[in-house]
C-alpha cells in the first residue's frame, strides 16, 4: 500500500519545506537557494510596496531599508505633489541608517541623478527607471535612502513612529522615516519632519554575493550594475513650503 507522507511535510519546519523548492527555477518563488544569477525569472525584478496612500510631502523624504538576505535595489516609483515635465530627482543612499545625517551629507552617495524627468502627479506613480548604480545591501545590514525633487514634492503618509518596521516581504523590509525640506543643511526643527511613510515602490533584484562581497553577476541585466563612483557632485539646496 502506498503510503502517503503530505502530512508530514504540511507540519515540517519552515527549512525542511524549502528544501522542496531546490533547483525549481521558473515557479515565482525565488527561495534561498536562488538568486538573479542562477534564476532570474524567479528572484530579478522583485518589488516590495511601500504605502499606497498619502496626500502629504515635501521636496525630500528619507528612510531605512533592511535585507534579511543579500539584495540589490536598482529603482523606485513615487509619487509627486503634482504632474511636471522636465524635473530634477536625485536618490542618495548612505550605509547603515540615516539618523544623525538627515542634514549632513557625510557618507550619502549620489545613485541618481536626472533632469528632465517627468512627474506624473499623485494619481499615478512616476517610474524612474534603472539608477545609474544599483545599491547592494548585504544580508542583515541597514541602507538608507534620501529622494529628492527640489521644485516639486515627493508624496508620502504620516506615519506612527519614526523607525517603525512598516511592511516587509521575505526579504527586505521598510521604516518609517521623514520629510525634508532641505538637503544636507538648514536646522532639525525647520526642516526635518518625522514620522512619514515613502509612498511608493521599491525595485530590486535579489542576489548572492562573493568573498568580496559583490554581487555575482547575472546573465540578464537590464543596465550594467557599477560600484558607487566617490566622485558624484553634490548641491546644498534649501526649500520652503507648508505642504509637509
Amino acid at each position: 500500500e502506498k503510503q502517503d507522507n503530505s502530512h508530514q511535510l504540511l507540519h515540517a519546519p519552515a527549512y525542511a519545506r524549502n528544501l522542496t523548492e531546490t533547483n525549481t527555477c521558473g515557479n515565482d518563488i525565488c527561495s534561498s537557494v536562488e538568486s538573479a544569477s542562477s534564476c532570474p525569472a524567479d528572484c530579478m525584478e522583485l518589488e516590495l510596496q511601500a504605502s499606497n496612500i498619502g496626500k502629504h510631502g515635501a521636496p525630500g523624504t528619507m528612510f531605512n531599508l533592511y535585507s534579511t538576505r543579500a539584495v540589490s535595489i536598482y529603482s523606485f516609483d513615487f509619487y509627486s505633489g503634482t504632474p511636471a515635465q522636465d524635473q530634477t530627482v536625485q536618490v542618495y543612499t548612505r550605509a547603515g541608517k540615516y539618523s544623525g545625517f538627515e542634514l549632513d551629507e557625510d557618507g550619502w552617495i549620489l545613485v541618481y541623478d536626472n533632469e528632465s524627468i517627468d512627474l506624473l502627479g499623485g494619481n499615478i506613480p512616476t517610474l524612474l527607471g534603472d539608477f545609474d548604480t544599483s545599491v547592494t545591501i548585504p544580508s542583515g545590514t541597514f541602507q538608507s535612502f534620501f529622494i529628492w525633487i527640489p521644485n516639486n514634492r515627493v508624496r508620502y503618509m504620516k506615519g506612527s513612529s519614526e523607525g517603525a518596521l512598516f511592511t516587509q516581504d521575505d526579504k527586505l523590509q521598510l521604516y518609517e522615516g521623514v520629510g525634508l525640506t532641505s538637503k544636507f543643511s538648514g536646522s532639525f526643527n525647520e526642516h526635518v519632519h518625522p514620522p512619514r511613510v515613502f509612498r511608493g515602490v521599491i525595485r530590486y533584484d535579489a542576489v548572492s554575493l562573493n568573498q568580496e562581497g559583490d554581487p555575482l553577476s547575472s546573465g540578464v541585466q537590464k543596465t550594467p550594475r557599477f560600484s558607487c563612483l566617490y566622485n558624484q557632485r553634490r548641491v546644498r539646496v534649501e526649500i520652503k513650503t507648508d505642504k509637509y
